[in-house]
């Protein structure tokens, strides 16, 4: 039988009074709670002996303290929780070091900015900074890793540890995916020796001045400086470069022969292939020679002249061209129909926006941008 409390005693006396009991019968509640507190020494003595194997099984010691099942489970949860390895929504590795469990469990926050481009939006030739910032005043030192220094150069590296804040300054050289870290090693009250934090980014290609002022050349020669729906009569400077070279339909006014007619021209591709659109894709995809960079062109500030854009579901091929002085479009294009009376001759293109294809595909089929490498 279990103690009872003095709040318990209070309700058996309201419930006596209110019930009519005198106060002679009253005079048994002594009794009753004397030997309440005999029968529940001896079962608590019984009890204390049970817990304590109970505890010394569960988490191996006990100190005499009652504990509920609530704060035990909430202790063992704790126990659990120290051990658990934080993770960045980038990276973060982390080395166990000397120091006591018993020890702070919580690392540096390390924080990145990129500053000069934008994440998504590095290309080969740029130049940019990684600020890091640090939220523990009384680390032992931080340092800067680049992983790939053949493709990116990491010109000048710092950390103030006093301020907290350190910046490091790189220059692109190819296209690739690299990584840059930095690493704090922690004060001795952290179980933890060093924390390590990891920037993943990618660079993408960018064709030649040169390549792209031939490129640019050749649109103005072979295109219509304006959209027209009904003009099939090509320039002349266009019929005499198709001359044994891949016509397509229409007699050339097809999309695919001229996108391949100029990417050979310019010498952006060379093996650029004079074939029909939906094998100009799987050229795109599998030659090698080629990035996709749909997901990070959107707008026309993140597109190059020479950009190859496929739409319709493989139906359908232009070029990015840039801005050309005197011509009306920053993309241009021919077009192929079945009995080509509305076939279009090469021209600027009617869509001034790279991205605006996205949205005007054939029930969402393939979208897709590629980059010469």
């Amino acid at each position: 039988m279990k103690k009872i409390g003095a709040g318990k005693i209070a309700a058996v006396v309201a419930i006596c009074l209110v019930v009519g009991v005198g106060v002679a019968s009253l005079d048994y509640l002594p009794k009753l709670f004397e030997e309440s507190e005999t029968t529940g020494d001896s079962l608590l003595a019984e009890n204390e002996s049970t817990e304590e194997a109970i505890f010394d099984e569960s988490i191996g010691e006990y100190d005499g303290d009652e504990m509920t099942e609530e704060e035990l489970e909430a202790l063992t949860k704790q126990d659990e929780d120290e051990d658990i390895v934080f993770e960045d929504e980038v990276a973060q590795e982390d080395q166990l070091g000397p120091g006591s469990l018993s020890a702070a469990a919580a690392r540096t926050k390390i924080t990145f900015v990129v500053k000069g481009v934008r994440k998504d939006n590095i290309n080969v030739g740029d130049s940019f900074t990684v600020k890091v910032t640090t939220d523990r005043k009384n680390i032992k030192g931080g340092g800067w890793a680049n992983n790939n220094p053949s493709c990116v150069a990491m010109n000048s590296a710092t950390y103030n540890i006093a301020k907290q804040t350190g910046t490091a300054k790189f220059t692109v050289k190819k296209a690739c995916t690299f990584s840059i870290k930095f690493t704090v090693k922690e004060p001795s009250n952290v179980r933890y020796a060093s924390t390590t934090k990891t920037l993943y980014l990618k660079s993408y290609p960018v064709i030649s001045v040169a390549k792209t002022n031939k490129f640019q050349s050749l649109i103005k020669s072979y295109a219509w400086a304006s959209f027209s729906n009904v003009k099939t009569n090509r320039k002349p400077t266009y019929e005499s470069a198709l001359s044994g070279n891949y016509r397509g339909g229409c007699n050339g006014n097809d999309c695919s022969a001229f996108t391949g007619l100029v990417i050979r021209k310019s010498g952006i591709d060379t093996n650029f292939p004079g074939t029909t659109t939906d094998k100009v894709y799987n050229y795109l995809v599998s030659s090698g020679n080629w990035m996709d960079v749909t997901g990070r062109v959107q707008s026309n500030n993140d597109a190059r002249p020479g950009d190859v854009i496929i739409t319709r579901g493989k139906g359908h091929v232009l070029m990015y061209v840039g801005k050309i002085s005197g011509f009306g479009s920053v993309m241009a294009s021919a077009s192929y129909s079945p009995d080509c009376s509305r076939s279009r001759a090469p021209m600027a293109d009617k869509q001034s926006y790279i991205t605006g294809y996205k949205n005007t595909t054939n029930n969402g089929k393939r979208y897709a941008i590629f980059r010469h490498k």
